[in-house]
């Protein structure tokens, strides 16, 4: 199974996704918005990041931008979980290398775990 980096401000969403995902055998770190993962970026290396875009201190586009000039993680698969459905235009998800995008509000939750698998 995969490592994964679960970065959302949103409790309701970040635990139990972070529970589905460990029960489903993957190692499983979280934070709560931008800034705080690229710092468990220095000390965990995850081969997928499960990234909201709407949150505090530093959203996603700032924090896909930032990772993204880090050499160390430019090629970390990232997956979009949001709940706003024109987060981005995928033109620009898709320059920051977002691999899939994924609604809160209408995910098919076993979808993802395939796609992470």
């Amino acid at each position: 199974m995969s490592t994964v980096l679960v970065i959302d401000d949103t409790v309701d969403c970040l635990e139990p996704l972070a529970r589905l995902l460990r029960k489903d055998g993957h190692t499983v770190q979280c934070a709560a918005n931008g800034r705080e993962g690229l710092a468990r970026l220095i000390r965990f290396q995850p081969d997928v990041i499960v990234l909201d875009m709407m949150m505090p201190v530093m959203d996603g586009v700032t924090f896909l931008e930032a990772m993204r000039c880090n050499a160390a993680w430019r090629d970390v698969r990232v997956i979009v979980f949001t709940g706003c459905s024109d987060a981005l235009p995928a033109a620009r998800l898709a320059e920051l290398g977002v691999g899939e995008v994924f609604l809160k509000a209408s995910t098919d939750f076993q979808r993802l775990l395939r796609v992470l698998s």
